[in-house]
């Protein structure tokens, strides 16, 4: 594979280890994955990539162009017709990969931004959707507590939390800590919370629930 910013000696039919920054930055950023996307999932010409893509055939071009430069496109046939013969392109392997100290920083924080961006708006529509049909008078209540400002989910007439563990609230849990602990109790803690949620993944009821576990060592911006 001739590429002039993978590493190629890493490089197979199947996968290829990007270990350049401009390439790692190219399938790390948003915008720019998304206009690759089309060459990945399948052999397209740039006119076909721009209907996927909802874009003029000149901005596609473009960035086909730095892809090719990048090595991670490739050239799979041409389409013989009257006039100009029509490439078409697909992504020069199935997979990649990324290692993390190839991508830089910034694009690191916003490719996890964006799937946590995912998560918390899946999370946040099932929440307001269980609130809305089973507690039409619940509204939000802001208060001071310790000299901080406060905010939380009620219901309207008791002022009741709804995230509480009552039998008549719904199955609903938003909770924020941080934990001090050793190594050790904090590896216990990731394994029993892996553990309950494997047990609870086997089970079959009517109901679908969407669950979010996270445990990060917690470190301040500086």
């Amino acid at each position: 594979m001739e590429a002039s910013f993978l590493s190629a000696k890493n490089c197979s039919a199947q996968t290829c280890t990007v270990t350049d920054t401009e390439a790692a930055r190219a399938l790390t950023t948003p915008k720019t994955l998304t206009m690759f996307s089309p060459f990945l999932v399948s052999e397209c010409c740039a006119s076909d990539a721009a209907n996927v893509l909802g874009l003029e055939i000149g901005a596609i071009s473009y960035w086909i162009k730095r892809f090719l430069k990048m090595g991670l496109l490739t050239v799979t046939r041409l389409e013989r017709r009257a006039g100009r013969s029509i490439k078409h392109y697909h992504a020069s392997s199935e997979r990649f990969f990324i290692p993390f100290q190839a991508i830089p920083v910034d694009s690191l924080e916003m490719m996890q931004e964006r799937l946590l961006e995912q998560t918390r708006a899946a999370m946040t529509r099932s929440q307001m959707a269980v609130i809305f049909e089973h507690h039409p008078d619940a509204g939000v209540w802001v208060f001071g507590q310790e000299k901080r400002l406060r905010m939380e989910y009620v219901e309207g007439a008791s002022f009741e939390p709804l995230y509480s563990l009552e039998l008549t609230r719904p199955a609903i849990l938003e909770q924020w800590e941080v934990l001090k602990l050793n190594f050790e109790d904090a590896k216990n803690l990731q394994i029993e919370l892996s553990s309950l949620l494997e047990r609870y993944k086997e089970l079959s009821g009517a109901h679908q629930y969407i669950v979010n576990l996270r445990l990060a060592p917690f470190k301040r911006k500086t």
